[in-house]
């Protein structure tokens, strides 16, 4: 294993699931503080609750029939899902469109729609940190929806009298 040949990330895994406490929510006793990862790690790859053991057949199959589903729906000529699949010869597939068209879309979003692009954004996460934290995700969509970091310099103050302003005093004076 990898923890085993990089010492900076053995010592960061005995932090994260031997030493990093959190308090329970809603308390900030000393006495309530618990080790989140060590108890979720635990829950995942070991479980020790019988419902758990008892649910994991159900949800593989759960998984296969969400898949077939899946398939069938993005496979659905009606649907503009299929527009974009390759398998299918969609119009607007990787497939079908000019490599002048492909280059020119690299790197836009691939909706307008705000609640798609907040979404879309845990892609970003996963593909950057490797992780998903919906704090995170969702912030960095949130901040491109509103482009919180755009070039909106011309909006601001400039610390000069409207042109309005100045007028109006030139009437008063």
């Amino acid at each position: 294993p990898i923890m085993t040949k990089v010492n900076a990330f053995s010592d960061y895994l005995q932090f994260i699931f031997e030493w990093k406490e959190s308090f329970i929510v809603g308390s900030r006793k000393s006495e309530d503080k618990w080790l989140p990862f060590d108890e979720l790690r635990a829950e995942l790859f070991y479980p020790t609750s019988d419902y758990i053991r008892q649910t994991h057949s159900v949800a593989c199959h759960l998984a296969v029939v969400a898949a077939n589903a899946f398939l069938v729906e993005f496979r659905d000529p009606r649907k503009a899902t299929s527009d974009w699949l390759s398998s299918v010869g969609g119009v607007r597939s990787l497939r079908m469109i000019s490599e002048e068209d492909h280059i020119a879309t690299l790197g836009m979003d691939a909706s307008t729609n705000i609640s798609e692009s907040v979404h879309a954004t845990s892609t970003v996460g996963l593909k950057v940190a490797g992780t998903i934290r919906l704090d995170h995700v969702t912030a960095e969509g949130q901040t491109r929806a509103n482009n919180d970091f755009g070039r909106g310099h011309e909006s601001f103050v400039s610390g000069r009298r409207s042109s309005n302003q100045q007028s109006s005093e030139r009437n008063w004076g």
